[in-house]
């Protein structure tokens, strides 16, 4: 009950899959139920989350959109903001664990995957629009070096390629999506 609720709020909730995964764990068939320390720290972190205000923004049309992204060895994530007096406002995040096969996936192949599915999350609110997207993996701010990778690679750049926006790179010590998903990772 507690997870079908927290799924109703996963869009306000950063990185949600990383923050959930412990409990997620205790739900798969043939799964014993043993409530570990780890579930007990992710359960009462994403209380904490749920029970503080979060600073999301309403979407301003005369606002510039970005988009940071972000991938671990367990979760890709994603933050659409707006840029309004030099500050980042979150506007909704996007999270989900990655599955044992893209698990395997080289760092790169993660962080393409982390921008594809979060473009494709975000659909609606950047289709049409001119977007910044930050990603500190400098290859992606390059994509067409990534063409000699298999061919689920090239469909999903074909499908980035449909929309306008502006990769740039920023260092993974700036970057507030990789600390969150660190810090989170760490915990669990």
């Amino acid at each position: 009950m507690f997870l079908g609720m927290l799924n109703y709020f996963r869009g306000l909730i950063y990185d949600y899959a990383r923050n959930v995964e412990p409990l997620i764990n205790l739900t798969k068939k043939n799964a014993p139920f043993v409530w570990s320390v780890e579930c007990e720290n992710s359960f009462n972190e994403v209380q904490e989350i749920i029970l503080k205000k979060p600073a999301l923004k309403n979407f301003d049309p005369n606002l510039p959109i970005s988009l940071i992204t972000d991938a671990s060895k367990i979760a890709i994530c994603g933050m659409l903001l707006q840029k309004k007096d030099n500050v980042y406002c979150p506007l909704e995040f996007f999270s989900r664990q990655l599955t044992p096969a893209e698990c395997k996936y080289p760092s790169i192949r993660r962080e393409l995957l982390a921008t594809y599915a979060s473009v494709k999350h975000f659909h609606d609110q950047l289709l049409g629009e001119n977007f910044e997207l930050l990603t500190y993996a400098k290859p992606l701010t390059e994509y067409q070096c990534l063409d000699k990778e298999p061919e689920i690679v090239a469909r999903r750049l074909l499908y980035l390629g449909t929309f306008s926006f502006t990769p740039t790179h920023i260092p993974g010590s700036l970057n507030p999506a990789d600390f969150l998903s660190r810090v989170v990772e760490k915990i669990l």
